[in-house]
């Protein structure tokens, strides 16, 4: 396994002094570009000291944007099992002391604790998740730490929650509904792209059945489940409390 490092880029998001992001140069990784808008809309979900988790936070690209949100008074919990992305986490976790505080764990959320193999595109560990639900073409393995977010977070209110779990995202969603319904955060997920018209059904039923209701990340419009099971790309849908 080849390690690559990062190099440091700075970016006006309308905070006081700009955001610093370090960029991983894994030759499969896409460079990142944030600007204002992309904090605008994030603060139609997360307000001034929001209580955060992000899980599947990968090098930390949505946790900046979150913690910018949340502003000094609020608290990102960030969980990346990929040990090479996390290492790029870690420092983005660290490089903006004037957004808010973010916490990093080295582990995936899963059903229950333990180790578990999770598959990714390349040898060196770009992008992947668990063996079960991610793209076909991810053939390389790795073993990786696994945690319960209940016994993690048991006594810390949630204000939003985060889910990109390449496919994970509904047994997430579907073990942790005792967090919807003791917290009522407003929850982001994804849309995996490989998943069946079945898959995408149950991920819907699962949101509605605990009295959420979905809209479009970006324009806050109302999605049906048909909206939903339309959908043929990498997409994400924001759930709100009823």
């Amino acid at each position: 396994m080849k390690e690559y490092g990062y190099e440091i880029e700075e970016f006006n998001i309308g905070l006081l002094t700009p955001l610093r992001f370090a960029q991983w140069c894994h030759p499969y990784e896409k460079r990142k570009i944030f600007s204002c808008v992309d904090v605008e809309k994030m603060k139609l979900w997360v307000h001034e000291g929001f209580t955060c988790l992000d899980i599947g936070a990968y090098t930390g690209d949505t946790t900046v944007i979150i913690a910018a949100a949340a502003g000094k008074t609020g608290h990102v919990i960030a969980f990346e099992p990929n040990p090479c992305a996390y290492k790029i986490l870690t420092i983005n976790s660290q490089l903006n002391p004037e957004i808010a505080c973010i916490q990093i764990e080295n582990v995936a959320i899963m059903e229950t604790p333990g180790e578990f193999l999770f598959s990714y595109i390349d040898e060196d560990f770009c992008n992947g998740g668990y063996y079960k639900t991610v793209a076909p073409d991810h053939t390389h393995r790795l073993i990786v730490q696994g945690l319960e977010l209940k016994q993690y977070i048991k006594n810390i209110k949630i204000d939003f929650l985060k889910i990109d779990a390449e496919g994970y995202d509904q047994a997430i969603i579907e073990s942790n509904l005792w967090l919807l319904e003791r917290d009522k955060p407003t929850l982001v997920f994804e849309v995996y792209p490989y998943l069946t018209l079945k898959e995408k059904k149950i991920l819907c039923d699962t949101i509605t059945k605990a009295n959420y209701c979905m809209k479009d990340v970006f324009s806050g419009a109302d999605l049906l489940s048909d909206d939903v099971l339309s959908i043929t790309s990498c997409y994400n849908i924001v759930a709100i409390p009823q």
